[in-house]
């Protein structure tokens, strides 16, 4: 049936689910930025970063820079272990 033959009603069904399908999306990414925001960010990346997870070709990129780099924070825990070796007087931390 044409638009213009459309009862009110079925406009304004139509119109709820849409308007609540679009804030249903809105949630999805709201949530995915907060979690890919808080991942990037455990890394010890700045946390902006995780917004490329949500843009397509940038979100392949980042996560093979996650996959195969060091990660900040690996190289803060490396540094330390070191200096805690160098502290002690022996090799290596056992």
């Amino acid at each position: 049936m044409p638009v213009s033959q459309m009862q009110d009603r079925e406009l304004l069904v139509f119109g709820g689910i849409f308007l609540a399908y679009l804030a249903f999306l809105f949630v999805v990414l709201v949530f995915s930025a907060i979690v890919s925001w808080r991942i990037v960010g455990k890394t010890g990346y700045p946390g902006p970063l995780g917004l490329l997870l949500l843009l397509p070709i940038a979100n392949l990129v980042m996560i093979l820079i996650l996959a195969f780099s060091e990660w900040p924070i690996q190289r803060e825990l490396k540094a330390l272990k070191q200096a805690m070796a160098s502290r002690t007087g022996n090799g290596g931390i056992t």
